[in-house]
């Protein structure tokens, strides 16, 4: 399977929405997000389909 193009990319993984407890949100070419949780943070890795090896 192709990956999607570059252009499309980012498109689907950039966010304009602002959130406080997002301290590093969705951007194209990273590979983690940090959400604030109070006490604690939870980082977010997810493995994209677009960068799978079929």
């Amino acid at each position: 399977m192709p990956k999607l193009p570059e252009d499309l990319l980012k498109i689907f993984f950039t966010s304009t929405y602002e959130d406080p407890s997002v301290v590093k949100g969705p951007e194209y070419g990273e590979d983690a997000a940090v959400i604030d949780l109070g006490e604690r943070y939870l980082v977010v890795h997810p493995d994209p389909i677009s960068g799978a090896d079929f």
